[in-house]
């Protein structure tokens, strides 16, 4: 029934009439960063506005995650049998670049380094499922495995292994952005804006990166305010293309993601996020391998200045934790001018 009364309050806010509200500071435009989706082109959270003719925007973004999954017929690491095992971190430091070019449309740019490794963050991990144990948290049988190691390895569906051995450091493919606006609300009213957004990656990764393939996504996203202190953003796209095999994966061609983030003002120069994401199958081959991606993210922003804006996130698996990453943080620093 508490559900029920909150998707009653939730969809009225959306359609009554409310005062003209606050600059929304976000979405969090955050991506999954499991190592079998870091270098693939994926649909982040998006404003519903874009920018003004002549206005340009610079984000530098970290994030850092933990993947951990497996299939086996017992946890540790001498199984009888053993379907999938996935141990790494990764990390990636991207740049991207905004620019408003009319009253309707806005270019972007997005550049990326991309890491994956064994990582220092298991120890961490365990604690937190132990003190958060008493919600339902699992640990997924962490315990028994070796500590801060990196494998990426099982057998197909076919019956065919397969393993990834390379680790490190190199560039990430590379990002063009076009958005349309649709709508807008006029001067003084608080309503939809929505708007469309077209996304290509080019191929230009290197070293464990290399290879990802040419790939395309269109996003449809809005975002209408919920009074004068919050605001609401939902979006729905897919993507197509990329590798259709990466070092003996094979993935899908075709790729649906949607979203939807709150977000509530506290005080003057700071504001809480509340996001979640779903995505369909990512990888389409690997014996038992679930389908299911779904991420919740908090994370707060906060004004350095008049242009300045500082983006911390926790981002945690909501189900299948063998699809998504396990634990991840994010933090962004926008400047706009």
């Amino acid at each position: 029934m508490r559900r029920c009364g909150s998707v009653i309050v939730l969809a009225a806010a959306c359609v009554l009439p409310v005062r003209a509200a606050e600059p929304p500071r976000g979405p969090l435009p955050l991506r999954d960063g499991q190592v079998l989706a870091q270098p693939r082109l994926s649909l982040p959270a998006e404003s519903g506005q874009i920018l003004s003719p002549g206005q340009s925007r610079l984000r530098l973004g970290l994030r850092w995650s933990n993947s951990f999954a497996w299939t086996q017929d017992a946890p540790g690491e001498s199984p009888r049998e053993r379907l999938f095992l996935i141990d790494a971190e990764t990390a990636g430091l991207d740049l991207e670049w905004r620019r408003g070019l009319g009253r309707r449309l806005e270019v972007g740019l997005r550049a990326q380094l991309l890491w994956r490794g064994g990582g220092v963050l298991d120890g961490f991990v365990d604690g937190f499922h132990r003190v958060f144990a008493f919600a339902g948290v699992g640990d997924g049988g962490r315990p028994e495995f070796q500590r801060n190691a990196f494998r990426v390895l099982g057998r197909r569906r076919d019956g065919e292994p397969f393993e990834w051995r390379e680790r490190g450091a190199g560039l990430g493919p590379l990002e063009t952005q076009v958005r349309w606006r649709l709508s807008a609300p006029r001067p003084a009213q608080s309503s939809w804006s929505s708007a469309v957004i077209l996304r290509a990656q080019v191929p230009t990764g290197s070293g464990a990166f290399r290879g990802s393939g040419v790939a395309a996504a269109l996003q449809l996203v809005a975002s209408r305010p919920l009074g004068r202190r919050a605001y609401l953003s939902a979006g729905v796209g897919g993507s197509a293309g990329g590798a259709r095999r990466v070092d003996g994966v094979g993935y899908e061609p075709l790729r649906g993601q949607a979203f939807l983030a709150f977000e509530r003002r506290l005080g003057r120069r700071a504001s809480l996020l509340l996001q979640t994401d779903a995505a369909t199958r990512l990888v389409r081959d690997i014996a038992n391998y679930p389908g299911e991606h779904w991420l919740a993210h908090m994370g707060l922003v906060f004004d350095l200045g008049p242009r300045v804006a500082l983006e911390l996130s926790l981002s945690e698996n909501l189900r299948a934790q063998q699809a998504t990453a396990d634990l991840a943080f994010q933090a962004g620093l926008r400047w706009g001018y």
